[in-house]
C-alpha cells in the first residue's frame, strides 16, 4: 500500500540533516586512513599495487581454481 489507510492523521517528521552521514571534515578523514594503513602495516602513502603475490592468498586461490 502506498498510502495510510483512510482516516489516519499524517505523520511528517521535520527534516534532521546529517542524521545517517558523519560530518568529518578532509583533515579528519586523512588521520583516520593514515591510522588505518599504519594498522593494516602498509606504507604512508598508497603504491598502487595490488594484491598480485603469486606465492600469498591469491597465488593459491589461482592454482586451486584453475
Amino acid at each position: 500500500m502506498d498510502e495510510a489507510p483512510e482516516g489516519v492523521p499524517p505523520f511528517d517528521l521535520p527534516a534532521q540533516e546529517g542524521v545517517f552521514a558523519p560530518d568529518y571534515a578532509p583533515e579528519e578523514i586523512a588521520e583516520i586512513a593514515r591510522k588505518l594503513r599504519d594498522q593494516a602495516g602498509l606504507p604512508d602513502e598508497p603504491t598502487g599495487v595490488v594484491a598480485n603475490d603469486t606465492n600469498g592468498i591469491v597465488g593459491k586461490v589461482k592454482k586451486a581454481v584453475g
